[in-house]
């Protein structure tokens, strides 16, 4: 039996656009309106298995968000059912969800895999801290992203690691703690485009990845945050491989509608 290929394709979803502050991105900027985009991933492997990094924006926003909706409007709603279909594909179809973290424009689609086939991967310390902020009712800026009408259901099919972890080949989940306490990013391997590291809200931006790193406005633990950006550059050297970052304005201008292969 020949060796098993690594390589992937994979494209990038349009969750749409929220409207934030500067200075939740950079600590060191004046509090200025600004718009970012909400990217997500779906990406075959090569045995045909189907994975989607991030769900974006819970179609019910408007009622579930609560005071996120006068803080950080989501201005331009794009939902992941209909994203999905334009790469022919439904949630019944996905077999790996692979959560970047549980905040609210992350973790907003998962109602569409209750019940379904798809294993719903996250990491262990972000599950525990989600669950203890929804349950103990935190509301302070590090925890306000978590919400309970997001993933709170009996019948979603977990799968929990704790760190570093190979999925299937070509597919490597990335331990990135310090925006979220279980943040989680991935290297995919493709064959023409090289390796892609995606980042999520571990670097949002080109400008945050520096170097020097530059520091958000609210991370769970800056110390973490640096550390992550760090071990991102790191792997992109080893690996040669393109960084794709969490709410990048510029770069989502290359990355919709994408396909690497």
């Amino acid at each position: 039996m020949g060796k098993v290929s690594s390589y992937c394709k994979v494209t990038c979803l349009d969750y749409g656009e929220e409207q934030g502050l500067t200075n939740l991105f950079f600590a060191d900027k004046p509090s200025e309106p600004f718009v970012f985009p909400i990217p997500g991933f779906y990406i075959e492997t090569a045995s045909g298995a189907k994975i989607l990094f991030d769900t974006g924006c819970s179609p019910d926003y408007k009622q579930t968000w609560g005071l996120l909706n006068e803080f950080l409007p989501y201005v331009r709603p794009s939902f992941m059912v209909d994203q999905l279909k334009k790469v022919g594909v439904a949630p019944q179809d996905i077999d790996y969800v692979v959560m970047s973290h549980l905040h609210y424009d992350h973790a907003g689609g998962l109602a569409s895999f209750r019940g379904a086939k798809a294993k719903i991967v996250v990491q262990k310390a972000e599950a525990q801290v989600a669950m203890s902020a929804v349950y103990t009712n935190r509301n302070d800026l590090a925890y306000a992203g978590y919400l309970g009408t997001d993933f709170q259901f009996s019948d979603l099919n977990w799968m929990v690691i704790d760190g570093d972890y190979d999925l299937l080949p070509g597919v490597h989940l990335l331990f990135l703690p310090g925006h979220a306490p279980g943040e989680m990013g991935a290297r995919i391997e493709t064959e023409k485009t090289g390796d892609l590291i995606i980042a999520s809200d571990a670097v949002y931006t080109a400008e945050s990845y520096g170097p020097p790193v530059k520091l958000p406005g609210a991370a769970i633990n800056l110390d973490d945050y640096v550390k992550s950006v760090e071990k991102i550059r790191r792997i992109a050297e080893m690996y040669n491989a393109s960084v794709l970052f969490g709410h990048d304005s510029a770069q989502k201008l290359q990355m919709f509608p994408n396909w690497w292969k």
